[in-house]
C-alpha cells in the first residue's frame, strides 16, 4: 500500500508521449499502471454517480481515454522506477526512530543546466505532455463542466460521495501512518505532536467543513470558485499556445544557458541562496543577452508571475490569517515554530530576488525567432 500511494503521488508529477516510453521492458510496471489506473476506474463511478453521463463515459472507456490512459501508464512506469533506483523501498521499510544521520544533497545551477541537456528525461517529459497530458486534462474539465452546468450543486455531491469512500480508510490506515511516523521520526517527534493535534481538531469531514467556514466567508468560497474555474480556463489556453510553439525545447535551451551563467564555483557553488552573488550573476547574463528570451517563454512567465500576484493581491490577507492561526495552534501543542519563521522570511526573501530577476528578464524584450 505504501509503495503504491509513493508512486501515485510521482505520478502526479510526470506526463509522457508517443515517441518514447517508460513502460518498455517494464511488463511489471506496465501490469502495475493498469492494475491502479482500473482501480481507480471503479471509485470512480461512486463519486460520480449523481452525473449519469460521466458514469456512462466512465464505463464506455471515454471519460478515461487514450490520452489519459497514456498519461497514466507512462507516469507510473516513470515513478516506479525512480522508485526502484533510488530505493525507496529500503528507505521505508528501515526504521530509525528518529536516530538516523542527517544528510544532505548540494544541488548546483550547474546540475540544473544539465538536466535540461538533449533528451533528458525532463525535456522528454515535459515536451511530451503536450501530446497527451494537456488533451486529457481538458477532456475531464470539459466532463465536469458539462455535470456541472447540468446540477448547480454536482461538486458538493461529488465531494460528499468521496467522503463516503475516503474516511472509512482513512480509519483504517491512520494507525499504520502513526507507526510510519514513530518509525521514521521517533515517538516524541514534532510530527507525532502534530498528528495528534490534527486528530484532535478534525474527526470527520464536518469538521472540516466548520474549520474551513471559520476562516474562509461564503462570499469568499463562491469568489474562490469563480476564480478557479477561470484559472483552469487560462491555464488550458497558455498550455495550448505553449506546447503550438514548440516551447518546452525553446525554454530549455534558454534557461539551461541561464543556469550555466548563474554557476560559479566560488560566487555561487549551490542553489541554497539565490539572493547575492548568485543573483548578480543570472542578471549580469540576462542583460548581456537581452532580447534572446523566446516569446513563449516570456509568455508563460508573464502568465505564471500574473497568476501569483493576483493570488497575493485577493487572497493575501486570507492566506496569512490562516498560516498565524495555524502556528498558534501548533505553538500551543508545544512544537516551537522559531525555526519555520526564519525559513519563511528567508523563502520569502528569495522570491523578492527572483521576482527582481523577472524584471531584468522582461524589461530586456523578446525574440519570436528563438
Amino acid at each position: 500500500m505504501m509503495k503504491l500511494l509513493v508512486v501515485l503521488a510521482l505520478v502526479g508529477m510526470v506526463a509522457a508521449g508517443k515517441s518514447h516510453s517508460f513502460c518498455r521492458g517494464k511488463p511489471e510496471s506496465r501490469a502495475d499502471a493498469e492494475a491502479a489506473r482500473l482501480f481507480i476506474a471503479t471509485y470512480l463511478p461512486t463519486i460520480l454517480r449523481h452525473c449519469p453521463a460521466a458514469v456512462a463515459a466512465i464505463n464506455a472507456g471515454s471519460a478515461g481515454n487514450a490520452h489519459c490512459s497514456r498519461v497514466f501508464d507512462e507516469g507510473y512506469c516513470y515513478a516506479s522506477n525512480l522508485y526502484s533506483t533510488y530505493g525507496v523501498d529500503q528507505l521505508l521499510s528501515e526504521c530509525t526512530y528518529g536516530e538516523a544521520e542527517g544528510y544532505s544533497v548540494a544541488v548546483t545551477f550547474e546540475d540544473m543546466a544539465d538536466v535540461l541537456k538533449p533528451r533528458s528525461d525532463v525535456l522528454k517529459l515535459g515536451r511530451l505532455a503536450c501530446q497527451h497530458g494537456l488533451p486529457c486534462f481538458e477532456h475531464i474539465v470539459i466532463h465536469l463542466a458539462q455535470c456541472s452546468a447540468n446540477d448547480g450543486h454536482f461538486y458538493e455531491t461529488a465531494l460528499d460521495n468521496a467522503r463516503g469512500l475516503i474516511e472509512p480508510l482513512i480509519g483504517e490506515y491512520s494507525g499504520s501512518f502513526e507507526e510510519f511516523l514513530i518509525c521514521h521520526f521517533g515517538e516524541d517527534s514534532d510530527l507525532i505532536t502534530l498528528l495528534e493535534l490534527v486528530q484532535k481538531r478534525i474527526s470527520s469531514f464536518e469538521d472540516i467543513v466548520d474549520l474551513l467556514n471559520t476562516f474562509v466567508s461564503k462570499d469568499m468560497q463562491d469568489k474562490l470558485i469563480v476564480d478557479i474555474k477561470a484559472g483552469v480556463r487560462d491555464f488550458i489556453d497558455v498550455s495550448k499556445q505553449f506546447c503550438r510553439a514548440d516551447c518546452v525545447r525553446k525554454s530549455a535551451n534558454f534557461f539551461r544557458g541561464v543556469f550555466d551563467a548563474t554557476h560559479d564555483e566560488y560566487t555561487c557553488p549551490t542553489i541554497d541562496v539565490y539572493c547575492g552573488e548568485c543573483q548578480a550573476n543570472t542578471d549580469e547574463y540576462l542583460i548581456d543577452t537581452a532580447g534572446s528570451v523566446p516569446c513563449c517563454t516570456q509568455d508563460a512567465l508573464d502568465s505564471f508571475v500574473g497568476s501569483i500576484q493576483s493570488i497575493m493581491t485577493e487572497y493575501g490577507d486570507m492566506i496569512l490569517e490562516l498560516e498565524a492561526a495555524a502556528r498558534e495552534a501548533v505553538s500551543g501543542a508545544g512544537i516551537e515554530t522559531d525555526d519555520y519563521v526564519e525559513v519563511m522570511e528567508s523563502a520569502w526573501e528569495q522570491v523578492e530576488c527572483l521576482g527582481d530577476s523577472y524584471e531584468v528578464l522582461a524589461e530586456g524584450g523578446c525574440s519570436p525567432r528563438a
